[in-house]
């Protein structure tokens, strides 16, 4: 977690509200844009109350491009996701994902918080990691002093 938070110019807590795949701009892959109602920020760098998050993956008509360590968003899901302003994009509220997929929690209902990330370790390569939210924040806060 510390490491994320050194290396994240922002770190949000917000609801998913829309996600949108397209084709990134010079056309040669597909990429996901979700909008996010940012609920809190623990570097208040981000000014807007809807940002944007990019991430390659997505399916636009019958073509699905998949990205193995990608974060997904859904609509209605809340998320801490630690961030970096899109270099490719001269709009400041666009971000991408520090850590790709282990930069993304989604909040449970059972107030828990899960990210996926990879393992060599392990036979398939998934790990999922899980703690508490309060635990979570408590390491993002003590990260940030």
């Amino acid at each position: 977690i510390s490491t994320l938070v050194k290396a994240s110019t922002s770190i949000i807590r917000g609801e998913v509200i829309d996600t949108q795949a397209m084709w990134n701009e010079s056309g040669d892959q597909i990429v996901t844009r979700a909008t996010i109602r940012v609920q809190s920020d623990f570097k208040r760098q981000v000014s807007e109350e809807l940002i944007t998050v990019e991430y390659p993956g997505g399916e636009v008509g019958e073509i699905g491009m998949m990205v193995s360590d990608s974060p997904q968003m859904f609509a209605g899901e809340e998320v801490i996701i630690f961030l970096e302003p899109s270099e490719a994009s001269t709009d400041r509220q666009r971000f991408h994902v520090v850590g790709s997929a282990q930069g993304k929690f989604s909040l449970e209902e059972d107030g828990m918080v899960r990210t996926m990330g990879f393992t060599l370790v392990e036979q398939d390569g998934l790990m999922y990691r899980e703690l508490s939210e309060t635990d979570l924040i408590q390491q993002i806060t003590d990260a940030l002093e």
